[in-house]
């Protein structure tokens, strides 16, 4: 599918990403007058609503909760080993602070064991972690989620 605006592929409503960013900042926050960032609110009412609900537990994080009380981010820096020194906690590339400013050579990341996206952990993508251990049921009951942990019976 073709943007409205351009000949660039769809990402989102019918728009490229160039367009559909462009013409999501025009907008408001819908508390305020300030420029739209995530969610139809601006960047301080983004992070309070964000901040009130399951986040992070990593100092000055409030990013949602990927696995284990840890966002994406946090979960992959805290769990994975510099693909040089071996040490526990990567930085930036799978590599830890000290070899990421050496400026060591990046090693190309590996392939997932059930595709051909980049790993992720433990041989597995993103995608494929998630399938294998984030659980996906409601936290009012045993069924599927459908959005924001809840299922269609409970949203």
């Amino acid at each position: 599918m073709k943007c409205f605006e351009c000949s660039d592929t769809v990402a989102a409503k019918g728009l490229c990403r160039f367009h559909y960013d462009s013409q999501r900042r025009l907008k408001p926050c819908s508390q305020c007058a300030q420029k739209q960032y995530k969610a139809g609110l601006c960047r301080a009412h983004y992070k309070a609503k964000q901040i009130t609900g399951p986040h992070c537990t990593c100092l000055g994080c409030y990013k949602k909760l990927f696995y284990k009380m840890h966002c994406q981010y946090h979960y992959k820096a805290t769990r994975t080993q510099c693909t040089y020194c071996s040490k526990v906690g990567t930085y930036c590339r799978s590599l830890c602070r000290a070899c990421y400013e050496q400026s060591r050579p990046v090693i190309e990341p590996s392939v997932c064991t059930k595709c051909d996206r980049d790993e992720y952990t433990r041989s597995l993508c993103v995608v494929h972690f998630r399938e294998r251990f984030v659980k996906k049921r409601c936290r009012k009951c045993s069924r599927e989620v459908i959005h924001k942990d809840l299922c269609d019976l409970h949203i």
